[in-house]
């Protein structure tokens, strides 16, 4: 019997590395934890190995493995068969058995002598018959460990691999937050267990993130979840809409935005799948009629003269279509004086001119042979009520 004592270990961080698999995440390095135990190797006893094949003390006789210390048949050598009424012990024929071999008789009343510290048969006495998976040792039943492993009191351990022998019998791996130990090499590391991630990279913290739930690491570490004009959710680890912001729905069902505007699409007015009719538009979410040259754009109804009359102020553009001017001249001034705002104005009534932005006295907004107006001077809209530029300048204002 060979035994190798392993040092004792602590829970020590050392030159950590670590490896991602499919949101798993192992690293490795840590020292096992323990007293360190006794790596035993069984070993038959006898003579050692042949060089025809045969293990331990045993001899190839016309392709079988006898023990020819004690084989009545093959005594001493191939083919040498004792008399009638002689066993075989120590490879020689005679009436008993020899210097620590033991006579036993089988089942059937045939005795023959035996090597009570090696046979498995009869260990440590006739009939005492090892388990399958035991080898006879000094006399004792132990495990026959092979292919690489070696005993760690009742079992056969890869010390290699063995998270609860990890370099020697005895030296358990630490387990940390949400992880299951490994060995790899006879180091010690932290698997990641289903659903939890290393996203930190803090092994001291094991595997600290929810990943079925985390909106930030949703099914892996670093997908973050988000949603344009809503809120996100990490659900069972796949990103969703929770909710959406107001006026805002979520009409196609992705998982990445609420892109309607329920408050003014036509086609979904207060709530996806709600189509205003033929010639309306959608208010506030409502569903509403206007002039036929009237259309709401940024959140205004703005409106010109229905037979395209030219240089007029708001109050007679207005009063044109049965309407007055926008009392709040403020949010008239914030609805035109950008460009995509200007832009959005022209594309509503559809003019194909160049936008033009500039600090225009009157022009919020006009539209002239040339270009569609905006301005940028901020008493534009006080102005524009009751004056406006001659020629071909033709009026859009915001009506109530």
């Amino acid at each position: 019997m060979r035994s190798v004592r392993m040092p004792a270990g602590a829970l020590v961080l050392t030159a950590l590395f670590g490896a991602c698999n499919g949101g798993k995440v192992v690293v490795l390095g840590l020292e096992p934890t323990g007293t360190g135990g006794t790596a035993t190797v069984a070993t038959t006893s006898g003579d050692g190995g042949s060089a025809d094949g045969c293990s331990g003390a045993l001899t190839e006789c016309e392709g079988v493995c006898v023990d020819a210390r004690f084989d009545p048949k093959n005594c001493g050598t191939c083919g040498l068969e004792c008399p009638e009424g002689e066993l075989c012990s120590g490879g020689t024929c005679g009436v008993a058995c020899g210097a620590g071999a033991l006579k036993c008789v089988d089942g059937m009343g045939k005795a023959a002598c035996v090597e009570p510290l090696s046979s498995s048969a009869n260990c440590g006495g006739c009939g005492k018959v090892c388990l399958a998976g035991e080898l006879c040792v000094a006399g004792m039943c132990t495990l026959a460990c092979g292919g690489g492993t070696v005993q760690c009191g009742a079992v056969c351990s890869n010390v290699n691999y063995d998270p609860l022998n990890c370099g020697g019998c005895g030296m358990a791996c630490p387990i940390g937050v949400n992880t299951v130990a490994v060995c790899a090499d006879g180091k010690c590391g932290l698997e990641c267990k289903d659903s939890f991630g290393d996203c930190n990279l803090k092994p001291a913290d094991g595997c600290e993130t929810a990943l079925m739930a985390s909106v930030t690491n949703c099914g892996a570490c670093s997908n973050a979840c988000a949603v344009v004009n809503g809120t996100p959710i990490c659900d069972t680890g796949a990103c969703k809409v929770l909710t959406c912001n107001t006026g805002y729905a979520n009409c196609d069902n992705d998982t990445k935005s609420c892109e309607t505007n329920v408050t003014s699409d036509v086609q979904n007015c207060g709530g996806c799948n709600k189509p205003c009719a033929v010639g309306q538009s959608c208010v506030a979410g409502v569903c509403l009629s206007l002039p036929p040259s009237c259309r709401i754009v940024n959140g205004l109804k703005w409106c010109t003269n229905p037979n395209n009359v030219k240089s007029q102020n708001c109050n007679l553009t207005c009063g044109s279509v049965g309407l007055v001017p926008l009392a709040d001249t403020n949010a008239w001034y914030n609805a035109q004086d950008a460009f995509d705002e200007c832009t959005a104005i022209r594309d509503a009534f559809g003019i194909a001119l160049q936008v033009s932005i500039s600090s225009y006295t009157y022009a919020c907004a006009e539209m002239t042979g040339n270009n569609f107006l905006c301005s940028n001077y901020t008493g534009c809209p006080q102005e524009h009520l009751n004056n406006s530029d001659g020629g071909d300048h033709q009026g859009f204002c915001p009506c109530q």
